[in-house]
């Protein structure tokens, strides 16, 4: 987004530092899509060792929350950048954050039952009728 407003303004155009943030735009959506299914692919690998809902519920709104930030970002580089796509996919981020968050501690905050009643099962994925 800045990038392709940076583009636009013919003042600033031919600036090293404009130039450099222009570049660069190529990497958003590819480090976006590689942390992204970063993200999935750890939220999947890790839900099988928690019985905990809330954590199982912060897992699927994560992984919901990238593919709709996937999907602004895509709306935002086909309609150029307008001003409200940008707000959407900047506000969407900080939603996608503050869920991750949410996750992370809910994960970290309750310990799984197994595990407490029996210390060698720590490691051992649970199963669940979900």
């Amino acid at each position: 987004s800045l990038g392709d407003f940076l583009d636009q303004q013919e003042r600033i155009r031919n600036e090293a530092l404009v130039q450099w943030l222009v570049k660069l735009r190529i990497w958003h959506p590819a480090i976006a899509i590689a942390i992204g299914l970063l993200i999935m692919l750890l939220i999947t690998s890790l839900r099988a060792y928690s019985s905990n809902a809330t954590t199982r519920l912060w897992s699927r709104v994560v992984i919901g929350l990238v593919v709709a930030q996937w999907g602004i970002g895509f709306l935002n580089v086909y309609l150029r950048a307008p001003l409200w796509t940008q707000l959407l996919h900047l506000a969407s981020a900080d939603i996608l954050w503050i869920a991750l968050v949410l996750w992370v501690s809910s994960a970290l905050g309750q310990p799984n039952e197994s595990a407490i009643s029996n210390p060698e099962a720590k490691l051992a994925p649970t199963t669940s009728a979900s």
